[in-house]
């Protein structure tokens, strides 16, 4: 009788301990989700920052490029940056602002990201920049070959203001960017997948 309750309470044991990897999982990409809608929000309605700061500086006027999220796929990739983007009026300087760093849960990593028709191949990473710009629900997805702006020196515009088109990826209107996390050992996963549209979602692989 015994025995059988210490098998009981194992099964139960690893039954909760596999359900709560799987959360975890799951809740890192709803956060990813919910941050991809954050900076899309705050780029449809033109948010600068509160007033006084470096991209509404009180008394002054500046120019808001847009929001974004940076991120990268790999073994050891374990968080990925949001922020916004403005710009001098004058001289179309860029300055972020607002820009944080979010770390997944232990243990878990950005295991790959992938969009129609090319993904990146087995063993190589893809870092990708996710940008939204103001006052529209569309967004602009910017690869490893664009030569992606670092959090600290923005580089999305031209010196005339004019967005860099030639960083864009132009995927077909049907593909959809996909962003994978998984935990260590790769057999819990979940997606977050974001269509040209602007449209979010998460889903199970």
């Amino acid at each position: 009788m015994v025995s059988l309750f210490g098998v009981a309470a194992s099964l139960v044991t690893a039954s909760y301990l596999n359900f709560e990897k799987n959360q975890r999982v799951k809740n890192a990409a709803s956060t990813l989700k919910n941050e991809v809608r954050l900076i899309q929000n705050k780029a449809a309605t033109g948010d600068k920052g509160p007033r006084g700061t470096v991209c509404n500086p009180s008394g002054g006027t500046t120019t808001l490029g847009g929001w974004y999220l940076k991120i990268q796929s790999g073994a050891s990739q374990t968080s990925y940056s949001i922020g916004g983007v403005c710009m001098s009026p004058v001289t179309f300087l860029e300055t972020s602002f607002e820009r944080r760093t979010i770390t997944l849960p232990r243990d878990l990593i950005v295991n790959k990201i992938t969009y129609t028709p090319v993904s990146d191949p087995p063993g190589q990473t893809l870092p990708m920049v996710i940008f939204f710009r103001p006052l529209s629900s569309q967004v602009s997805f910017l690869n490893a070959a664009s030569a992606l702006p670092s959090d600290t020196a923005p580089d999305f515009f031209d010196d005339s203001g004019v967005f860099f088109a030639n960083k864009v990826i132009n995927p077909p209107p049907s593909s959809t960017v996909k962003i994978e996390l998984a935990d260590a050992t790769l057999s819990r996963k979940y997606q977050v997948a974001i269509e040209p549209t602007g449209e979010v979602n998460e889903i199970k692989p």
